[in-house]
């Protein structure tokens, strides 16, 4: 059973660790926290049968879903080439031989093979990182950009074989 955001009424939502206090007073009466994948609203639902499932070890709010696409990064030290390996709508996983420092603010450019044009994102920070990798939060970029971004996470999500997901 798929649960259907809110607001956006994609059945992309997902359940998620409670936040505090009211989160788990909420939850005494099977009202449990859920965050959609693609509009990223987080609402509570009415569901019992949700609440005698056990409950995930995963803390992330957003599923990662396995892709693989070309990026470009700015802000480092120029231009440098990059793959989108995982991907939500508030950050991804980039394979890169270009060292980026944890809290770095960079610049990115998605090139998913659909888009006609690069979906922009204008800031976005450094989170994690790996010898080859790292993981990256996106602050801001334009609202025609977060749109395609949504869109985009939207098809990979909805598509018949969903083995992307992570």
């Amino acid at each position: 059973m798929t649960t259907r955001c809110a607001r956006c009424r994609a059945g992309a939502a997902r359940l998620v660790a409670p936040a505090g206090l009211l989160d788990r007073l909420l939850r005494l009466f099977f009202f449990l926290p859920f965050r959609c994948q693609v509009c990223t609203t987080r609402f509570h639902r009415f569901s019992i049968a949700a609440a005698l499932q056990p409950q995930p070890e995963d803390k992330r709010e957003y599923l990662r879903l396995l892709t693989s696409f070309q990026a470009v990064v700015a802000g480092v030290d120029g231009p440098a080439p990059a793959r989108v390996v995982d991907l939500t709508v508030a950050g991804c996983g980039l394979e890169t031989t270009t060292p980026m420092a944890k809290g770095a603010f960079i610049r990115l450019q998605l090139l998913p093979p659909e888009e006609q044009t690069a979906i922009r994102v204008e800031t976005a920070i450094v989170r994690s990182q790996r010898p080859d990798a790292v993981g990256v939060q996106f602050l801001e970029f334009a609202a025609t950009d977060a749109r395609r971004l949504r869109d985009y996470v939207h098809s990979l999500l909805t598509q018949p074989n969903p083995a992307a997901l992570a």
